[in-house]
């Protein structure tokens, strides 16, 4: 019944990606000038280079394109487009390769699921880094599920895959564990040799990059968010990251709910105590760990990328096991698309928040177009906190916003808040523009970024 419907799964793949890659190009300007994203290609276009963070490799392949642009001149809306677009353009690759070549309909599923399942605001938060390890780990399960004992060539992209999953994010090594562990209790193909060289070799890179290699300020940070577990463990219920997931789940994730009791419904029907072990061993295991990692209660739009892998742990039992043993042909495709339906619907109606934030940007350009220098500041007493919720991008997303609308005529906001030392020593700085992440030199703004003016910022009112 599975290989009837592998072209309903292909056409629905298609329409659901293009259709993300159809609202990535409407909504460009939101997706772009936002935080993260906006210091990422502002630091392509600055360097002319790939702005690697904190070695997250995986980020090179939606910085690619966008660099080449960068290198020949590339005006640049049309650059920062192209990035918003790469963040959905890479998984659409991903989900057309895994069908059309690998052959491997029901990876391709997980894949839509992946996305379908639970993805809101992170269709505005692009750069999760997570999400790209997660997507290059089902494309490396699909290979694998389909050539389980690869030829020698096979083996080295296996491994290749391996190193861009583990050097993603530190956590997305999981996704790739889960679908390991899925497979060897389906079926003993996948439980030769390979999959125990696999494991050992991520065993191998996990240790190399955690153990042996210097870790960076960001991945201690990270890590040292596990401390105090146990307590928060005997206070998990009160924890206010619990509180606000259980209402989250309610309020907007109302898809997961459902899924994870069709998934316990079918391994109880089907006997099968192994596969429904695993899977709810990983789900509140995942649970706990970002839920007491993350225990202040997060931004939902950052915090929705680890919600994500638990895409991953129901889509891959319910494209592996639900979807062959639906009763009706047409059943797989009809929930598909009402799965596929909700998701671009949330996305549509979440956009109200980032419109409105990309209009406060907008508004605060307008004001420093009246005035002839380019840099300024303001305090963050005197912004609406509740609708950036991340204000350490503001020189990024200023400066690009008023390259989008005339690229000779450069603009920046500062955003000062107590923590900042001497605010009088950044009011006076000249030949830099202040930010967040570091002074950087006019000389090296050129030519996307003309700065020019040595006035003392200006305080915008």
């Amino acid at each position: 019944m599975f290989s009837n419907n592998n072209r309903s799964i292909t056409y629905l793949g298609l329409f659901f990606f293009s259709t993300l890659l159809a609202l990535s190009l409407y909504f460009w300007q939101e997706r772009v000038i936002m935080v993260d994203a906006a210091f990422q290609i502002f630091c392509v276009i600055m360097q002319q280079t790939l702005a690697i963070q904190v070695e997250r490799f995986s980020a090179a392949i939606v910085q690619f394109v966008p660099l080449l642009m960068v290198k020949n001149n590339v005006p640049l809306p049309t650059i920062l487009m192209t990035y918003s677009a790469a963040f959905v353009v890479y998984p659409m690759l991903a989900f057309v390769l895994l069908v059309a070549w690998v052959r491997n309909h029901r990876m391709g599923l997980a894949l839509i699921l992946f996305f379908g399942l639970l993805q809101v605001h992170t269709f505005y938060w692009i750069q999760s880094e997570l999400i790209q390890g997660c997507v290059f780990s089902l494309f490396l399960l699909g290979l694998y599920s389909q050539w389980p004992r690869p030829k020698f060539g096979g083996g080295v992209a296996y491994a290749l895959l391996v190193v861009v999953v583990v050097y993603a994010h530190p956590l997305a090594v999981a996704a790739l564990l889960f679908g390991l562990e899925y497979l060897y209790l389906d079926d003993a193909r996948y439980r030769k040799a390979p999959c125990w060289y696999m494991l050992a070799f991520i065993v191998v890179v996990l240790g190399y990059k955690y153990f042996l290699a210097p870790l960076g300020d960001y991945d201690q940070t990270a890590i040292a968010k596990a401390n105090g577990l146990g307590n928060k463990l005997l206070h998990f219920f009160e924890l206010q990251s619990v509180e606000s997931f259980f209402s989250r789940l309610i309020s907007t994730y109302y898809l997961l709910l459902p899924a994870v009791v069709a998934l316990m419904y079918l391994f109880v029907r089907e006997r099968l105590w192994l596969k429904l072990a695993w899977t709810m061993t990983a789900i509140v295991s995942w649970l706990v760990l970002i839920l007491t990692t993350h225990e202040w209660g997060a931004e939902q739009l950052y915090i929705e990328s680890f919600y994500l892998m638990l895409g991953v742990f129901v889509g891959i039992p319910l494209a592996w096991d639900g979807w062959p043993r639906l009763p009706k042909w047409w059943l797989g495709p009809l929930l598909l698309v009402v799965v596929m339906s909700v998701r671009v619907g949330q996305i549509w109606e979440a956009r109200s928040t980032y419109v409105k934030r990309l209009e406060w940007n907008q508004a605060m350009l307008a004001k420093m177009e009246q005035y002839p220098e380019q840099r300024f500041y303001i305090w963050q007493k005197d912004v609406p906190m509740n609708l950036l919720q991340f204000t350490w991008g503001a020189a990024f997303e200023s400066m690009l916003l008023a390259g989008i609308k005339d690229q000779d005529h450069p603009k920046t906001l500062f955003i000062m808040d107590a923590g900042d030392k001497d605010p009088g020593y950044l009011i006076q700085l000249q030949d830099v523009v202040p930010t967040k992440m570091g002074f950087f030199e006019y000389a090296k703004l050129q030519p996307y970024f003309p700065f020019h003016d040595n006035t003392p910022l200006r305080l915008l009112e």
